[in-house]
């Protein structure tokens, strides 16, 4: 499983899209449902007391003489998940081509979300889970993750896709 650096080029223009804005925790790509401390204005709201004093618009002050504190949006990280399907099944047609390019798209996907700084991790199932590689995030964590998706081998007779992913769902603590 590889990809040239053209084809890696190309991955960091593609975007994983959410529909809605997600309540992440920490830094990324992403507009945040919160308001608070990112770069990109959001809106103005009225000053309180207790406010900090740095996040005043004196412009604003300037014109109409009233305070206001400007709002940003905050920009946060939305965890991926992968499920890769590594059951007997998946290599056992045309000499686990199957196989091959499922793992090479649990890679574009991964690349895709390590470039715009989305964390990933990926699970390796049949009947159950096999191999986990751990959340990771940034574009230098994309060569492990490749070793991790090349070491993947099939196994186990049967696939269980809903009892490995309740297994999954037992260890991952972010939404």
């Amino acid at each position: 499983m590889t990809f040239d650096s053209a084809t890696l080029k190309k991955f960091e223009f593609l975007l994983l899209a959410s529909r809605r804005a997600y309540q992440g925790a920490s830094q990324g790509s992403r507009r945040n449902a919160r308001v608070g401390g990112g770069v990109e204005f959001a809106d103005y709201r009225d000053y309180a007391f207790g406010d900090d004093l740095r996040n005043l618009d004196w412009n604003v002050y300037a014109r109409l003489e009233s305070l206001f504190i400007k709002r940003f949006q905050e920009e946060g990280a939305i965890p991926v998940y992968c499920f890769l399907d590594a059951s007997r099944s998946m290599g056992a047609l045309a000499g686990g081509a199957k196989f091959d390019y499922a793992r090479k798209v649990v890679g574009a996907i991964s690349y895709v979300s390590l470039a715009h700084f989305d964390p990933v991790a990926i699970y390796s199932f049949s009947s159950k889970i096999e191999e986990t590689f751990p959340l990771a995030r940034g574009k230098e964590r994309f060569l492990a993750l490749a070793r991790f998706l090349e070491r993947v081998e099939t196994r186990g007779n049967e696939t269980n896709v809903s009892a490995s992913i309740e297994e999954a769902l037992k260890t991952i603590t972010k939404p």
